[in-house]
């Protein structure tokens, strides 16, 4: 039993880490006699700005391109920086050579082209997929876009600690499987609506407001794990509903680091929120046969058990609400 406990305090120790992102983004403003580039990634990888041009592997029209008196933007508090450079021809092809950060398996770079407002070309450059081409004939491919944005989503889940952690405290308050699917229906309609309304710039939040909140979340929904298992799980529901809205705007701050490519714009968050939802689902059909198990053939070991991890999940979404309410404040 003690040694039960400790494997799970561990394991939601070690989620307690900070989100580290491995994206960057290319985009490219097509003109008919120049081009800007634009170039985003995350400023605590770069280290100093002027080392950023160098991470750049890019050929324009056949020759290797070096940004010329290239302007820097800084945000550290959001650990982001942004450099923007003018290309003074007209762009007949280019290539990324490399992604950033070529080095890091991980590392991923979405580049998008653009011509008079419209999407022509966008690819992921991948460990996989280390190089991208754009030419005349290139065109925005949707199956590219729908097949890069649902993975993106369940990158983004599978690497985020406190949107698993706020599956798991869900799971543990209602580990029945037809009281869970409400509750993370009622989570799934909240999230898409503000993901969807944020990413469209049509309404959103502060970080600073965002960040703790998701944290408080998690709190809450551990708290649940205490409540009578006869009450009515529309409490849950409804809770899961609300802080399914400001998950939401936490999902869409991962789609503007990379921005939506215009005309895919739907195809875009569709895909992204299927990722989302298939990491959900799959994590609710292993986990919750393997909770009812336990709960029947071990309740003596399962009652203290699951006790400990809603405390645990407790505490660390306290620690992460008073860290982001000081950091953001």
């Amino acid at each position: 039993m003690k040694r039960f406990l400790v494997v799970i305090v561990a394991l939601l120790s070690s989620l307690a880490l900070a989100h580290d992102t491995s994206l960057s983004s290319i985009k490219v403003l097509l003109d008919k006699t120049s081009a800007t580039i634009s170039v985003q990634t995350n400023l605590s990888k770069v280290g100093k700005q002027d080392a950023l041009p160098g991470l750049i592997k890019m050929t324009i029209n056949g020759h290797p391109w070096s940004p010329i008196n290239p302007d820097f933007m800084v945000d550290q508090k959001a650990d982001i920086i942004v450099m923007q450079a003018k290309v003074d021809e007209a762009i007949e092809g280019f290539e990324v050579q490399e992604r950033l950060f070529a080095k890091d398996p991980n590392a991923k770079t979405i580049v998008t082209v653009m011509r008079d407002g419209e999407s022509v070309g966008d690819a992921v450059v991948t460990n996989e997929f280390p190089s991208w081409k754009f030419g005349k004939e290139t065109k925005a491919s949707v199956l590219t876009t729908i097949k890069d944005f649902m993975l993106m989503g369940i990158e983004h889940i599978l690497t985020g600690p406190d949107h698993l952690l706020f599956i798991f405290g869900l799971m543990l308050a209602r580990p029945r499987i037809k009281e869970l699917i409400k509750v993370a229906t009622g989570f799934t309609v909240a999230h898409s609506i503000t993901l969807s309304l944020c990413a469209l710039n049509i309404f959103t939040l502060p970080s600073r407001f965002v960040e703790p909140m998701i944290a408080l979340s998690i709190v809450v929904v551990a708290a649940e794990r205490f409540v009578k298992p006869n009450d009515k799980v529309w409490r849950t529901v409804l809770i899961a509903f609300c802080f399914g809205l400001i998950h939401g705007f936490g999902f869409a701050d991962k789609l503007r680091e990379v921005g939506l490519p215009p005309g895919q714009a739907a195809f875009s968050l569709v895909s992204f929120n299927i990722g989302v939802e298939l990491v959900q689902i799959s994590l609710i059909l292993v986990c919750i046969p393997i909770l009812t198990l336990l709960s029947e053939k071990r309740p003596k070991v399962f009652q203290p058990a699951s006790i400990a991890c809603a405390v645990c999940i407790s505490l660390i979404g306290l620690f992460w609400f008073g860290e982001r309410i000081l950091q953001k404040g």
